[in-house]
């Protein structure tokens, strides 16, 4: 019996040694963090035959506490952002391939039927449409009373913002044949207006008129030569990548002149972090690079391309065509958090928004997710 006893009080104090053993190895190595928190999400997938899976393209906006999201079944619909209820939903003709912009009350967007629409944002209500005869795969830019869109047939239009009256159109000249028929979305910068072209040139516009500055040719190849990265102005450098995967290029803003060249596959536009430029790659590599355009880290995410890059929480939150999101120290680039999206064509191929503190991503087979 005495045996028994000690036997028995041995075993609690070997457990209770073992408990704070590993207690004491557990102290100071954190705990799993979980950024990607759902707040909301949406099924926006439409009917469809077998074999004619709908791809979306399309991408999301947040502002003034709704989200709002063009849909695969030609709808364009205002979500409250809080609880995801629908505020409104209008029928437009076409599809979208890009992200409304908001200009103080109106909604604005294109579709692939080639008309702009205006809407008021809290309603719905319509205040223009206009046909600009061509696929508008890209947002749209306001800048000083214009607003801006490159078509898919290469033409580059300003209307007046609050009418819809055409100011002015810029009709380029693309022999090739073989295009990514994906477009740029213009860059403003004063009086000037940065956008590339699917004949692999940067061209440099005056603003009020339209009058080529000047222009410069970027690719070097004969196909899929599309500079439809939007350009980034860091200082008085532009900073530009192909999406088909050229190298990244810095040009002189003022001139056109190409200064500077670094072999990494863009997809999209880099974006600034701190004094760094970071950008995503067809590689599936997140790069970071030195005010000198240096490289400073290369860090393998996905065996896929890196579709988009934003800023959030502190840290960088990165989508790919895989279907995966991740969350990244912004300081030496560690992965803190992962989350697939959950189905082999789950690819993010639009922009992920990050506004009010959430994180809106639209996947390829029409799931739509909300992160706080």
């Amino acid at each position: 019996m005495i045996r028994f006893r000690f036997a028995l009080w041995g075993a609690i104090i070997s457990t209770l040694l073992l408990t704070m053993l590993s207690c004491a190895q557990l102290s100071g190595v954190p705990a799993p963090t979980e950024i990607f928190k759902v707040a909301w999400t949406k099924n926006i997938d439409p009917a469809y035959n077998s074999g004619n899976l709908p791809v979306n393209l399309s991408s999301p906006l947040i502002a003034k506490g709704l989200l709002f999201l063009g849909t695969p079944d030609k709808k364009m619909i205002a979500y409250s952002l809080d609880s995801g209820r629908v505020v409104w939903s209008k029928k437009d003709n076409g599809s979208y391939h890009a992200a409304p912009i908001l200009h103080q009350q109106a909604l604005i967007y294109g579709t692939t039927e080639g008309r702009v629409y205006s809407r008021h944002y809290l309603t719905g209500k319509l205040n223009y449409s206009v046909d600009l005869g061509e696929s508008i795969d890209s947002s749209g830019v306001a800048a000083g009373g214009m607003l801006l869109f490159q078509l898919r047939n290469h033409k580059l239009v300003s209307l007046d913002i609050v009418t819809g009256k055409i100011f002015w159109a810029y009709k380029r000249s693309v022999p090739f044949l073989t295009t990514l028929q994906r477009v740029a979305k213009p860059l403003v910068d004063g009086n000037r207006i940065f956008v590339g072209f699917a004949d692999g040139y940067l061209v440099a516009f005056s603003r009020m008129d339209g009058v080529v500055l000047w222009q410069s040719k970027l690719a070097t190849g004969s196909k899929f030569i599309d500079v439809d990265a939007t350009p980034l102005l860091v200082g008085k450098h532009l900073v530009v990548g192909l999406q088909s995967g050229g190298p990244l290029t810095m040009v002189d803003a003022a001139t056109g002149k190409i200064f500077r060249r670094v072999e990494v596959g863009v997809t999209r536009q880099a974006i600034m972090l701190g004094d760094h430029l970071l950008m995503g790659t067809t590689a599936g590599e997140l790069v970071k690079l030195d005010s000198n355009y240096n490289i400073l880290a290369r860090v393998k995410l996905d065996r896929s391309a890196i579709s988009s890059v934003k800023k959030w929480k502190g840290g960088v939150v990165v989508g790919t065509v895989g279907g995966n999101l991740f969350y990244l120290n912004s300081s030496n680039l560690q992965v803190i958090d992962r989350r697939f999206l959950g189905h082999t064509l789950s690819a993010v191929f639009g922009d992920m928004m990050v506004s009010e503190g959430r994180l809106a991503v639209l996947s390829s087979r029409n799931r739509l997710y909300l992160f706080y």
